[in-house]
């Protein structure tokens, strides 16, 4: 977990995600996410997009395709 000073937006949403924030940069993310400007629409559209690519890559079709992609 980390208390340092977010810097790149994505990296600080992926580090929230990821449970990596904790302290004022959990706060800072969460408010980012939840902002009601460009920053905050970009940021929720990037996480629903990670979580389903998430989805997908633990679906029966991503391994599937992992697999393809593998060989």
């Amino acid at each position: 977990m980390t208390d340092a000073p977010m810097t790149d937006p994505r990296q600080t949403l992926c580090d929230l995600m990821d449970g990596r924030l904790q302290g004022e940069p959990l706060h800072q993310a969460i408010s980012q996410a939840c902002a009601s400007d460009s920053r905050g629409d970009a940021a929720r559209a990037d996480w629903h997009a990670w979580h389903v690519a998430g989805d997908v890559l633990r679906s029966a079709d991503g391994e599937a395709l992992y697999r393809a992609c593998d060989s």
